[in-house]
C-alpha cells in the first residue's frame, strides 16, 4: 500500500502533543509546588504562570492547526477506527470508575442540599454512561449502540460541568474550576466525534485533533492537581475526585488517540470518487433541509388566519 503523504504530518502533531503535554505538566506542577498561594488558592501573578498560559494557548493552537493544514478529505472515508487492546483496557477502567462515581454523587446531595436535583441526575447518568465505556472494553458491539450510549456520556458531562459551576464553595475564576471546565468541556467534543464517527459523519483529522486535545486538558487537570494534594497545596476533597476522573479519561483518551494515529498512518487518500461522493451526500442533505424548510414556511402561512 502506498504511504499517504499527510501521515507524515500525523506523526508530527502526535510526537509534538506528547512533548507538549509533558512539558506543559511539568511546568504546571512546579507553578504548585513554589508558586501557589494557599491563603487564597492562587497562583501568584509572574512571569511562570504568564508563561505557562502563553504555552498552554499555543499548544491548543497548534492541534487545532491539524484540521487547517490537513485537509479533511485526505483520508479515505472507507476507514473505521478500531477499538485497539488499550482501548477496551482502559474503557472497562472508566466504566469502573464511572459506576463508583455514583456513590461520590450521591454523598454530594448531603452537602449541597441546594442542588440536590442535579447531584440526582448525575448520579443516574453516571450509572447510564458505564454502558458507553462497557461498549468500548466489549469491542465488537453495534455502532448505533455506542453512538445512543454516547449521548448519554455527553449530557453525563455536561451534568458535571453543571454541578462544578454552581458549586459557590469555590470561586469562579478558581484555577482548579476553570482546568476542570476546559477538560470537560474538550472531553465532550470528543465523546462527540466519536458518536459522529459511528454513524459515519466524522472527519478522521478532526477525531484525532480532538482527541489529543482533550487528553492534553486532561492531563493538565488530573496530574498537577494530584501532586498538589500530596504535596498539602490544596484540600478541596471534591478536586481530589474530579482529578482522579481526568486522570482515568487521560488514560482512555491516550488509547483512542493510538487508534487514530494508527488508522491515519496506513489510511490511503481518498480517491476522486470517494470525495464527489461526499460532496453530492452533503449536497442532498443540504438540499432536503431547505425543502423541509420550505414545506414548514408554506404550511405555517396556510394555519395563518390573517393570510387570505
Amino acid at each position: 500500500m502506498i504511504q499517504n503523504p499527510f501521515s507524515q504530518k500525523v506523526k508530527i502533531y502526535t510526537l509534538s502533543a506528547i512533548a507538549l503535554t509533558a512539558i506543559a505538566v511539568l511546568w504546571r506542577s512546579c507553578n504548585f509546588l513554589f508558586f501557589f498561594d494557599t491563603s487564597v488558592d492562587y497562583f501568584q501573578s509572574g512571569p511562570s504562570h504568564a508563561g505557562l498560559l502563553t504555552l498552554w494557548t499555543l499548544t491548543v493552537a497548534w492541534l487545532l492547526s491539524a484540521i487547517i493544514f490537513i485537509p479533511k478529505h485526505a483520508f479515505s472515508p472507507k476507514a473505521r477506527t478500531e477499538t485497539g487492546r488499550a482501548s477496551r483496557y482502559t474503557g472497562l477502567i472508566c466504566a469502573t470508575f464511572t459506576a463508583a462515581s455514583f456513590f461520590f454523587f450521591r454523598e454530594c446531595i448531603t452537602f449541597y442540599i441546594a442542588n440536590a436535583q442535579l447531584y440526582n441526575l448525575l448520579a443516574i447518568f453516571s450509572l447510564l454512561s458505564v454502558l458507553y465505556f462497557a461498549f468500548r472494553f466489549l469491542g465488537d458491539t453495534p455502532p448505533a449502540y455506542r453512538a445512543l450510549t454516547g449521548y448519554l456520556a455527553i449530557i453525563w458531562i455536561a451534568l458535571m460541568l453543571c454541578a462544578t459551576y454552581l458549586n459557590l464553595y469555590v470561586a469562579m475564576n478558581s484555577p482548579f474550576k476553570l482546568t476542570l471546565h476546559l477538560a470537560l468541556l474538550s472531553v465532550m467534543l470528543h465523546l462527540l466525534e466519536e458518536v459522529r464517527a459511528d454513524t459515519d459523519h466524522a472527519f478522521r483529522i478532526t477525531q484525532f485533533s480532538f482527541t489529543l486535545i482533550a487528553a492534553f486538558h486532561c492531563a493538565m487537570a488530573s496530574i498537577p492537581v494530584l501532586i498538589a494534594f500530596a504535596a498539602n497545596r490544596y484540600q478541596q476533597i471534591d478536586y481530589l475526585f474530579y482529578a482522579a476522573l481526568c486522570l482515568v479519561l487521560l488514560a482512555y483518551l491516550a488509547s483512542r488517540a493510538y487508534d487514530c494515529y494508527r488508522l491515519l498512518m496506513v489510511t490511503p487518500l481518498a480517491t476522486e470518487e470517494e470525495i464527489a461522493a461526499e460532496k453530492a451526500k452533503k449536497k442532498e442533505k443540504n438540499n432536503n433541509s431547505k425543502k423541509n424548510t420550505s414545506n414548514a414556511d408554506n404550511n405555517a402561512e396556510g394555519d395563518d388566519p390573517h393570510v387570505s
